[in-house]
């Protein structure tokens, strides 16, 4: 799980290191050279912006993490509450296992719920169409 999700967001992020160039300013009067980023073809290019920034950005980097999220927290929800029917046999540890995991839960809801607030903002949704 952890390659295919290094490989995914290193596939996504490749034209992103094409956008700038490294270039050397001159300026004369103060007689120095500075290394600024100039754009590339790809910054101004209208259609790479729309599907790499408004059609790709989305699912990459918010519905299909935050749905990764949900499932793996909701089969650890599920396997709490299957101990908890076994609680009869389980001992102190077991039940300490669980409330740590509980509140694992509890803190990946709370991160779920503030993600998805954040990752549509009022002025993107204009450009989701």
């Amino acid at each position: 799980m952890v390659g295919v999700v290094f490989v995914v967001s290193t596939l996504y992020n490749v034209p992103r290191w094409f956008e700038y160039r490294p270039q050397t300013q001159t300026h004369n009067d103060t007689n120095t050279t500075t290394l600024v980023a100039a754009g590339t073809w790809l910054v101004t290019d209208p259609i790479y912006l729309r599907v790499y920034y408004s059609w790709l950005y989305l699912p990459v980097m918010c519905i299909v993490p935050l749905v990764a999220l949900s499932t793996i927290n909701a089969s650890l929800v599920l396997a709490v509450r299957r101990s908890r029917a076994d609680r009869k046999r389980m001992n102190v540890r077991q039940c300490r296992e669980n409330n740590v995991t509980l509140m694992l839960v509890c803190v990946v809801a709370v991160f779920i719920v503030c993600q998805v607030r954040l990752s549509v903002p009022a002025s993107h949704l204009h450009t989701l169409c």
